[in-house]
């Protein structure tokens, strides 16, 4: 591990004044920045702590959104997210397992650790060139994309980030220039060369806050999550699916949004999935529906079509969670 310097600062504008400098990097849990820092994958020249930047944790409404600080320990969000009926991002949060990732892992940190690539955390970049070029579509592809047109084949790691974006939430983004939000789904991007990163994030911007919209505000959305993964210890999920919807009097989807997650590069926005709920009554029918037109256009490399497989039967299961909901309420 090459030497680094180390800063902790106290307030986030300090913070943020520290983070302008070439190669500073921020530090929240550290549950992935460690690894990489073991493992030579990047090479920052400063770690700035976030831990006594007291203004970035906590779970509180403000106006029309739930604000949720970016220091935020992910088993603090659990319990909030459970009392302000955010199930979507409940569920994907419980799916984390590891008491130890729950307690010292952060929101911000989660939703921006780096891709779980074997190629990528081996040192040969987001892309994976080797000679010009890409090593995933003739390599070992098991567990890359499915979905996107390359020349990345990553998947965005996040559990969060399909349950948040399917709520509509946005992150708040600053830097000593001033705050910008953007929804959670264009936090991420996809690199086209190999100096690009995953996340549309400015050289100093930070990530400090999560912005939901809250339940019973415009929107009055109802969510859930659902995972598909090797073994429900801690392991990383194949494919998931998050999914909200509005409905009328009669139980008739007015508005629904689906994002899967573990299969493209970034959050996948499944616009024909959520096509498939609206006009319909929230039922095993409709799950059926939303089911098979998930991942359409998917472009399986060729050892991962069976990715298409579970990313529609996670949207079945994720439909069909807010369809005994609506049963039983």
């Amino acid at each position: 591990m090459r030497a680094f310097a180390y800063a902790r600062p106290t307030s986030l504008e300090e913070a943020l004044d520290v983070l302008k400098r070439p190669g500073a990097l921020p530090l929240a849990g550290g549950t992935d920045l460690t690894t990489l820092l073991k493992d030579e994958v990047i090479e920052p020249e400063m770690l700035v702590s976030l831990a006594d930047v007291a203004d970035l944790r906590g779970v509180e409404h403000r106006g029309s959104v739930v604000h949720i600080g970016a220091m935020t320990p992910l088993a603090e969000l659990i319990e909030s997210a459970d009392e302000l009926g955010l199930d979507a991002v409940t569920q994907a949060a419980r799916e984390i397992r590891a008491p130890q990732m729950l307690s010292v892992g952060t929101v911000g940190g989660e939703l921006c650790q780096r891709p779980r690539c074997w190629y990528f955390r081996s040192g040969f970049g987001l892309l994976a060139m080797q000679g010009g070029r890409s090593m995933v579509p003739e390599g070992d592809n098991r567990y890359h994309a499915i979905l996107g047109s390359g020349p990345a084949y990553f998947v965005n790691p996040s559990s969060l980030a399909p349950a948040l974006s399917a709520l509509g939430a946005r992150v708040v983004v600053a830097s000593t220039q001033g705050e910008r939000r953007v929804l959670i789904e264009d936090l991420y991007q996809v690199p086209l060369r190999e100096d690009q990163s995953e996340f549309s994030l400015a050289d100093g911007e930070l990530v400090v806050a999560v912005e939901v919209p809250t339940p019973d505000g415009p929107s009055g959305a109802v969510s859930s999550s659902y995972e598909v993964r090797p073994r429900t210890t801690l392991d990383w999920p194949l494919a998931t699916a998050s999914v909200a919807v509005t409905t009328d009097s009669a139980n008739v989807v007015t508005r629904a949004k689906v994002v899967l997650g573990h299969v493209a590069p970034r959050p996948w926005v499944d616009l024909g999935a959520g096509e498939a709920l609206v006009g319909r009554e929230l039922d095993a029918s409709a799950a059926a529906g939303a089911g098979a037109a998930a991942a359409s256009g998917a472009k399986p490399l060729s050892k991962n079509a069976y990715k298409v497989r579970l990313a529609q039967v996670a949207t079945k299961r994720a439909v069909l969670k807010l369809a005994a909901r609506e049963e039983t309420a």
